[in-house]
């Protein structure tokens, strides 16, 4: 005789706060940022996280894959998106928080765009000005 014992499995689950849950998969682009400008919105951001470098594949050359530096940022509503900075946004960071990752949780920085002329292609493209203070909001 086999004896079965059964047990009740509880699932994790993840407790939703009252102050929002952000859609996940979006990442920040030229055209968000734009329309902050356009509608005078601030575009202060601060870095809410450890940046990382992430596997993605490259839109250039389909089949193969890039590695792409990506920072959790939280914009000034409250926004929490991911930034993939552009090389020109990074040593403006870099200009104020150095070479180490570990130092650019907390910069708090601010958004602008510039129209930018990509293969056939106009966009806006997101540059960051250098840090702009010690508090987002």
């Amino acid at each position: 005789m086999i004896n079965l014992e059964i047990q009740d499995v509880k699932l994790n689950e993840e407790k939703v706060e009252d102050k929002g849950v952000f859609v996940e998969g979006f990442s920040l682009n030229g055209e968000f940022v734009k329309n902050l400008e356009d509608n005078k919105k601030d575009t202060k951001f601060e870095i809410i996280d450890m940046p990382a470098y992430e596997e993605l594949p490259d839109i250039d050359q389909p089949g193969k894959v890039k590695r792409k530096l990506v920072l959790k940022v939280r914009l000034a509503d409250n926004t929490e998106l991911k930034y993939y900075p552009n090389k020109t946004a990074q040593q403006s960071i870099i200009k104020n928080r150095g070479y180490r990752l570990d130092q650019w949780r907390g910069f708090i920085g601010q958004f602008f765009t510039e129209k930018m002329k990509i293969g056939a292609n106009t966009r806006e493209v997101i540059y960051i000005q250098e840090e702009v203070g010690k508090k987002l909001n």
